[in-house]
């Protein structure tokens, strides 16, 4: 009877033991939070993830509109999805919308737009440098001197 005991212990040790031992490998990483390069009017760089401009921004859009609107962003995104003929934010202009699975927004205007989005699919990576504004990515605003330059995208 002892023994049964003991061994009923042992094996719930054991059993114990093993469920308190996880693998941290299959924790989940939130793509919101690898960083993209932010370089201000001043020339100073921020290495900032979407959740922490959307901190900035929810928290003190004054600040932020100080520090990085109109900044030049630079990130690797994974694309999520593209849709064509959007409205533009703040503009009755027609725009391409690409999404990130990093949860950045990038509007780029129609007509310089659709032959490169033709070519990219779902999960490609993209390395992507554009302008910082606070509803969206992009260079289309009254500040741009040359709209087909201010966009790149580049796939990894």
């Amino acid at each position: 009877m002892q023994k049964k005991i003991l061994k009923i212990l042992l094996i719930g040790f054991i059993l114990f033991g093993l469920v308190g031992c996880k693998n941290d490998d299959n924790k989940k990483i939130d793509l919101k939070d690898s960083k993209a390069e932010i370089i201000d009017g001043n020339d100073k760089k921020s290495n900032l993830s979407y959740n922490e401009i959307q901190e900035i921004i929810n928290s003190n859009e004054a600040k932020f509109e100080q520090e990085y609107e109109g900044s030049q962003i630079k990130f690797q995104g994974t694309l999520k999805s593209v849709k064509t003929n959007v409205t533009c934010p703040n503009s009755e202009a027609v725009c391409n919308k690409v999404e990130f699975e990093e949860g950045w927004t990038l509007y780029v205007l129609d007509d310089i737009s659709k032959d490169v989005l033709a070519t990219l699919n779902k999960s490609d990576q993209l390395v992507v440098e554009t302008g910082l504004w606070k509803e969206y990515l992009g260079c289309y605003s009254v500040f741009d001197t040359s709209p087909v330059d201010c966009t790149t995208l580049t796939k990894k």
